[in-house]
């Protein structure tokens, strides 16, 4: 049933077993895992994250464009493209990076199904093992917490008037409500993996916020 995810667990084992020699514990290593992870991909998601901020600066735009081809979606959606070209939007960068990140995700999985059976965390003493369900819910409930207050927060303050808070508090309640019956049964290591993403998720949203990260996000 796993067998798809042997070459990717094959591959992302060694390195967590280096950070488990490190910290002689199996939960600290995931989370130094998990952050080495997104630090690495950080100025992808970055590209990603300037990508967002062009989209929404161009909104009045776009509407505009709504308007006048309503009832040509041809003519339209060659109208969005062309205007996308012309301030360097990469439309499907987003769906990139998510598809990039997800092979790691999956094989999380498979390593911690195939080997969690030997790994043990004094971060999660409530559990004999990490691949284990967390019967208490207590790290689905977490993880779920941390990417509903990540996703509340946008990029940008200007981004933030372009969605009502009732449109973006459904979106964030659907999607943490998906990650908990996502975590709710499986190995409670794969649910201290996603807390702590959405943790590093949380903390780079602040960082965009800061003199240095607008910087950054703005050139």
């Amino acid at each position: 049933m796993y067998s798809w995810f042997y070459p990717i667990a094959a591959i992302l084992q060694p390195v967590l077993t280096f950070f488990f020699n490190l910290t002689q514990d199996w939960g600290l290593a995931i989370i130094i895992f998990t952050l080495f992870i997104k630090s690495t991909l950080f100025f992808l998601n970055l590209r990603v994250a300037r990508q967002q901020v062009k989209q929404a600066k161009l909104q009045p735009q776009l509407q505009e464009l709504r308007k006048q081809s309503k009832d040509d979606p041809k003519k339209l959606a060659e109208a969005n493209l062309q205007l996308y070209k012309e301030n360097g939007i990469k439309p499907f960068s987003t769906i990139a990076v998510a598809l990039l990140q997800m092979p790691i995700f999956m094989g999380m999985y498979g390593l911690f199904v195939l080997h969690g059976g030997a790994m043990t965390s004094m971060l999660v003493p409530w559990v004999a093992t990490l691949a284990h369900a967390d019967s208490s819910h207590i790290m689905p409930f977490l993880a779920a917490a941390l990417t509903f207050a990540s996703s509340m927060i946008p990029l940008t303050s200007e981004m933030s008037l372009q969605t009502s808070t009732r449109q973006k508090l459904g979106i964030s309640v659907f999607a943490s409500t998906i990650y908990i019956f996502m975590m709710w049964r499986s190995p409670i290591a794969l649910g201290l993996y996603w807390a702590t993403s959405s943790l590093y998720g949380l903390l780079e949203r602040w960082f965009y916020r800061t003199n240095v990260g607008k910087n950054l996000l703005l050139r």
